[in-house]
């Protein structure tokens, strides 16, 4: 996660902003507006600075990590029920 981090931290100041976040998305093909993208940002910038941190971007990639473990078990488990 430290070299996505700082792959992503082009300016090198040991946060993610606003716009480094939007040009990620956009490298990876991903289309969002730009309220989706403003609750995005806040669901991640837990401390309302608005820019992200090294240990908010851990904190929200392993929320991510732990809903698709969630979303895969609760799937396995609907297909088994009657």
């Amino acid at each position: 996660l430290a070299a996505t981090f700082a792959f992503y931290d082009t300016d090198r100041s040991g946060y993610l902003e606003k716009e480094e976040i939007r040009q990620a998305l956009q490298s990876a093909a991903f289309v969002i507006t730009e309220e989706n993208f403003d609750s995005l940002i806040a669901s991640i910038d837990t401390d309302g600075d608005g820019k992200i941190a090294f240990e908010e971007f851990v904190n929200f990639y392993t929320d991510m990590e732990e809903r698709k473990k969630w979303d895969s078990i609760r799937a396995e488990m609907e297909g088994k029920l009657p």
